[in-house]
Order: structure tokens, then C-alpha cells, then sequence
């Protein structure tokens, strides 16, 4: 397989998107995720050591930032395994974090699907080394498609989607009990 470095653009919509998405559904706490993704993608890691690492990262920082300097340095990662020593196919020289509108108003207005294929493309061109599996990239990867499911969910039950904390199934609060003696009425379980 060939592999190359992902545009800036593409790093900075996914970084976006994670930053927004973050602080739609985990109660703006972007820099406990980034915690959370190092001690994931750091196997042996103690949880001690991943805050340390996370506060060290984002104190004064934007998280995005953060995270768009973390899938760049996987990208990377990935084409120095694929092209060992050759410097010009992981050069990001130019390469800088922009907060990306349209990631905004897709959160804002949950169209998020063509974000998929953006994270799709990225996870392609990161997966060539051997630590991927267990890194912050991959973790963080999870992270925008836990995301990106919710919006799903969201937007099949559209009467659910500003209300983030519910997920129950709201047929069994509108069913009736049958009446007394009634058999042909059941109650959904």
C-alpha cells in the first residue's frame, strides 16, 4: 500500500469535530478525553502518568490543537514505517491547525456523515506502523467514532436530539396495560 500525510484540512475538520462533538456530549471536558486517549493508546501506561502527560499537553492550550498535533504525529509515525528515512513523505512543513467552520455547523446541525469518510481516509494512512493498534491516534479515532455514532442516533430519533442524556426506548412509557381479562393488548417488555 501507498500511503501519504494527510491534509491539514483533513486534520483540522477531524480535530474540530472531536473538540465540538466533545463539548456537545462529554460536558466540555476536552482535556479529560485527551487523557483518556494517551492512556488508552499507551499500553503499561498508569492512569497517573497519562494525567500528567494530558495536563502537561493541554495546560494553556486548545484542546484541538492538541489533538490535531497528535493525529499529525501518528500520520507521520505511520509514513516514517512506510518510508523509512525518507523525510519529504512526512513533511508538514506549512501544515497549521485552523478550526474548521464547516465541522462546526455539521455538529450544530448534526450532518456529520461526510465525516466518515475523512476519518476513514485518516485511520488508512495511519494504520502502517506497528503500534497503531495501541496508540493515541487510534484511541483518539475511537473517540470521533463514538461520536459520529451518537449523531446517528440522533438523527434517527430526532425528538431525542436535545436531549443528549436520554436513551430510552419511549414505546414502553406509551403503552397501555391491557385491561383486566383483555389478552389481545400486550405490553412491550
Amino acid at each position: 500500500m501507498s500511503a501519504y500525510l494527510c491534509s491539514s484540512d483533513t486534520l483540522s475538520a477531524l480535530a474540530t469535530y472531536w473538540h465540538e462533538s466533545i463539548m456537545r456530549d462529554r460536558f466540555g471536558k476536552p482535556d479529560a478525553e485527551i487523557t483518556r486517549a494517551i492512556y488508552h493508546g499507551s499500553p503499561g501506561m498508569p492512569w497517573s502518568d497519562a494525567c500528567i502527560k494530558g495536563t502537561q499537553l493541554t495546560t494553556g492550550r486548545d484542546p484541538a490543537l492538541v489533538v490535531y498535533e497528535l493525529l499529525l504525529a501518528e500520520n507521520q509515525a505511520s509514513l516514517e514505517a512506510r518510508y523509512p528515512g525518507e523525510l519529504e513523505y512526512r513533511s508538514a512543513e506549512g501544515y497549521s491547525y485552523s478550526p474548521d467552520p464547516h465541522a462546526r455547523r455539521a455538529v450544530l446541525h448534526n450532518r456529520t456523515g461526510w465525516l466518515v469518510s475523512l476519518l476513514d481516509g485518516y485511520e488508512y494512512q495511519s494504520c502502517e506502523h506497528n503500534g497503531w493498534s495501541q496508540s493515541i491516534g487510534q484511541a483518539i479515532c475511537h473517540q470521533i467514532r463514538r461520536c459520529l455514532t451518537k449523531d446517528l442516533e440522533r438523527l434517527q430519533n430526532p425528538g431525542e436530539q436535545q436531549r443528549f442524556w436520554a436513551s430510552y426506548d419511549r414505546s414502553v412509557w406509551d403503552a397501555k396495560a391491557p385491561a383486566a381479562g383483555d389478552s389481545s393488548t400486550s405490553v412491550p417488555v
